[in-house]
């Protein structure tokens, strides 16, 4: 195991972990997204934990250096961002988070839209101190080629159960 030392207390890097035993709050790792909330994991709960409704908000912990995560972002700028994209590596680029000590972050769901453009984010290795340089993150792009069939009763019907489609009219 690697550990590090942060002030008086001694740290275990390996155990980050999903929640924060002084705080409650979630812990995202750099791969995690709405999509996948615990990236690589087998379990459920964990992989849905975001799977939430339009307008619900989460605040997560990311760990540092997301900038490096191999992952994808798809979007651009303030968002929306495509649910497979990496919830830190955005907030750094966003500069929501610096890169070298991470953070908390909140996001909120949103509507999904048909096209998500790429572009190139700079984020901040110190929030605090600037000089100490930027990273850079480039985003990708997405379509949804389909996107038309969305509105499409008999395109709907198709894919989920009547009883989803009762649930969530519109």
């Amino acid at each position: 195991h690697a550990f590090k030392t942060d002030g008086q207390k001694l740290v275990n890097i390996m155990s980050w972990g999903t929640l924060n035993p002084e705080t409650g709050m979630s812990r995202v790792q750099c791969d995690d997204s709405v999509a996948e909330g615990s990236f690589g994991s087998h379990s459920e709960r964990l992989v849905d934990r975001f799977h939430g409704n339009v307008g619900d908000r989460y605040s997560v912990e990311c760990p540092k250096s997301c900038s490096m995560a191999n992952t994808r972002i798809y979007g651009c700028g303030i968002g929306p961002y495509l649910d497979d994209s990496s919830i830190c590596k955005a907030a750094v680029g966003l500069k929501l988070i610096a890169d070298d000590r991470g953070g908390v972050v909140t996001f909120e769901m949103v509507d999904p839209i048909d096209f998500y453009p790429s572009c190139t984010l700079h984020g901040l290795n110190d929030l605090d101190d600037p000089s100490k340089g930027t990273v850079q993150i480039e985003t990708s792009k997405w379509t949804w080629w389909k996107w038309r069939y969305s509105d499409r009763p008999s395109s709907i019907s198709r894919f989920c159960t009547p009883d989803w489609i009762s649930e969530n009219p519109g």
